[in-house]
């Protein structure tokens, strides 16, 4: 009889294979995992514990991905556009006031010097 834990091990690793749909289990992994053929049979019958690198190698290699939460991704998603929008608003504005204050310069020294901070604002908040 297996230990509980080495049980739990094997219960986790059938479950795994069934969810593939793993066909020709033993050379498969055999083709993956570095193990000797019998201790992957013996593994899988439950005659032996599963080794620790055994049971590792196969998880990291079978297991499905992680399920990602796509309803808080959205939200998420749906703030940083909110926040993005807001920003490039404040950047519209900040250029519309700009270019009412280039547009009420008059001399052309003044207006060269409101060239270069325009060119300057407007590289930055691109």
């Amino acid at each position: 009889m297996l230990q509980r834990v080495d049980q739990d091990r094997l219960d986790k690793v059938l479950s795994i294979i069934k969810s593939t749909g793993m066909r020709k289990v033993n050379a498969t992994l055999m083709r993956g995992i570095p193990e000797n053929k019998g201790n992957v049979s013996a593994y899988l019958n439950g005659k032996k514990p599963m080794s620790e690198n055994f049971y590792n190698t196969f998880l990291e290699k079978y297991s499905p991905p992680k399920k990602i939460n796509l309803v808080k991704k959205e939200v998420d998603l749906g703030e940083e556009v909110s926040r993005l929008i807001e920003i490039t608003i404040n950047q519209q504005a900040a250029i519309n006031i700009l270019m009412k204050a280039f547009e009420n310069v008059s001399t052309s020294a003044v207006r060269k010097e409101a060239d270069k901070l325009f060119d300057e604002y407007a590289r930055k908040s691109l």
